[in-house]
């Protein structure tokens, strides 16, 4: 019964690739034309969406993701919301193989477009110079993506970065910070090479 409820939803409202993996099981169906709910764990998803093949939605303890309508989420994407909310704008676009990972806040606009390999993290592992590494150790800080935003391939966005609206971000960039409305963001290329200094 759960299966034919879903190939007809499926269907009608949103197109899912082979291999798509969700956490949870749940439907609810919202009432008017052009409402469509789809909850699975902690997953929503408002409106017509397009989730290529091989792409993993994961809410974990207590996380949840947000899609809205005519989000695409192109092929290998992955999307993890640990402990964190991950919420995409209307008809944003996520490139083949992006990994956006949430354990605070990542907000992304509406009618932004991310180009493939692009990683978005809104947390740093906590690094001790000296004496194991606890890697389930983490310091946390919000992402906001604005609208119509342009994020070339191989991009990383780090914890703490707002990037205005109809900004273009340069392939191969790291961001980190704040980004104005308007702006052409890419890095300088050059290598710095620092000795890492221990605390006291």
């Amino acid at each position: 019964m759960m299966k034919k409820i879903y190939h007809k939803l499926r269907q009608k409202y949103y197109s899912i690739g082979t291999n798509t993996e969700y956490k949870g099981v749940n439907f609810l169906k919202g009432r008017g034309k052009k409402i469509f709910t789809v909850t699975r764990g902690g997953v929503q998803i408002n409106g017509m969406v397009t989730i290529q093949q091989n792409t993993k939605i994961i809410s974990r303890e207590g996380g949840n993701v947000c899609l809205n309508e005519y989000v695409k989420l192109m092929e290998n994407v992955q999307i993890d919301a640990l402990r964190g909310r991950i919420e995409i704008g209307p008809a944003t676009y996520v490139g083949r193989n992006g990994m956006i990972v949430g354990l605070e806040h990542i907000v992304i606009g509406h009618d932004t477009d991310i180009g493939p390999n692009v990683c978005i993290f809104d947390h740093d592992h906590v690094f001790k110079p000296e004496g194991k590494q606890r890697w389930d150790q983490f310091t946390t800080d919000k992402i906001v993506i604005g609208n119509n935003v342009w994020i070339g391939a191989n991009v990383t966005i780090l914890k703490g970065t707002t990037i205005g609206d109809n900004c273009i971000i340069a392939a191969g960039s790291v961001v980190k910070g704040n980004v104005p409305k308007g702006s052409l963001y890419y890095n300088k290329k050059e290598k710095i090479i620092k000795k890492i200094v221990t605390g006291d």
